[in-house]
């Protein structure tokens, strides 16, 4: 399972490549949506993207600040509870 939420004022992080900025969406909106963090299937779903290649871009959006990981059960974005 993954958690997140967009970015907010005072977001100093690398910039995304676009398919970054479009897994953070489809996280954020299903995040405020439901209040639960979406699998990582349902956005490899979502996208058409392997599982693997969701977690590689998931990776890469918690390397660069967008996602923190509360526990070892999810992700978040570092803005919002």
């Amino acid at each position: 399972m993954i958690e997140a939420a967009a970015g907010a004022e005072g977001h100093a992080v690398h910039p995304l490549s676009a398919r970054q900025r479009d897994v953070l969406a489809v996280i954020t909106r299903f995040y405020r949506a439901t209040g639960e963090p979406p699998s990582v299937l349902y956005v490899a779903r979502r996208l058409t993207l392997s599982r693997g290649a969701i977690r590689e871009h998931i990776e890469a959006l918690h390397r660069k600040g967008w996602l923190v990981s509360p526990s070892p059960a999810g992700l978040r974005c570092p803005h919002e509870p």
